[in-house]
């Protein structure tokens, strides 16, 4: 899925039920508000607003390759066309390039 598409997913199980899932992709970029302070800033660029029970998933990549790929989560809300800024602690954030980011979240249980 290419920026801002959606899916939805469900019901699941042989018996067809189970919870039914909504995925949009989300914008993302690595920002440095201040020298040393880097930051994820993910953009709901989807259709949807993002509510609070959201699963906000993203990965962080770094030049040279070390440290390998990043992947943390936060939780929503994220109105459309809003930006969060996460910043970014773990060893050789200074070295992030770019990052990828979705929203997961129930629509039924």
């Amino acid at each position: 899925m290419g920026e801002g598409a959606e899916a939805i997913i469900g019901p699941g199980g042989d018996d067809g039920g189970g919870p039914v899932t909504k995925t949009v992709n989300l914008s993302c970029s690595i920002t440095y508000p201040t020298i040393f302070n880097p930051n994820a800033a993910i953009k709901n660029t989807s259709l949807f607003a993002v509510p609070d029970s959201a699963k906000i998933t993203f990965t962080v990549t770094h030049y040279y390759g070390d440290p390998g790929p990043i992947t943390r989560s936060v939780t929503g809300p994220l109105a459309k066309g809003q930006t969060k800024l996460v910043p970014l602690t773990h060893t050789g954030a200074l070295d992030a390039y770019g990052c990828t980011a979705k929203a997961t979240w129930t629509l039924l249980d």
